[in-house]
């Protein structure tokens, strides 16, 4: 749920139930309600957290694709020059680039297509969608930033 008098933009909540006793009256309880008790409303646990899970039965006011995340952007590039022996046999020197500035991507990949080392995937990067994860919402915290890195190649067709 988002809490628009939620002050902290990346910070999320979990919640407590507010029973209603059969007797009348309203109790705040961070559990289950107790048998012949219901469940009147929910209360966020963080006042300020701009996100608040949503207990069973809430309909939510957070809509699809509303909360932005960081975007992915890499300029790889490729050089390549054919020394030619005759007309259908040459060899070529080439050189990739990937990430060639450097830039930090916080993504689901690492950047390397050499290695997997840091690769993280949807089900160990959970934390960062729960909103009861203090890592909630901070990137750096699961996804690492890339590296630039180069290659080299020859290849001669005959």
């Amino acid at each position: 749920m988002f809490n628009r008098f939620g002050t902290n933009p990346i910070s999320g909540s979990g919640i407590n139930r507010v029973c209603a006793p059969a007797g009348g009256g309203t109790t705040v309880i961070a559990a289950a309600c107790p048998a012949g008790d219901n469940t009147v409303g929910y209360l966020a646990l963080d006042s300020t957290a701009r996100y608040v899970v949503a207990g069973k039965g809430v309909v939510t006011n957070v809509g699809r694709n509303s909360l932005t995340t960081p975007g992915f952007g890499v300029l790889n590039m490729s050089v390549a020059k054919n020394f030619r022996f005759t007309e259908g046999r040459y060899l070529q020197a080439k050189v990739d680039v990937f990430n060639i500035l450097n830039h930090a991507n916080y993504a689901l990949s690492n950047g390397n297509v050499f290695s997997n080392a840091g690769v993280t995937t949807a089900t160990t990067t959970q934390g960062f969608v729960l909103p009861t994860d203090p890592n909630f919402l901070h990137p750096s915290a699961f996804f690492s930033g890339g590296i630039r890195s180069m290659t080299l190649g020859l290849k001669l067709v005959f």
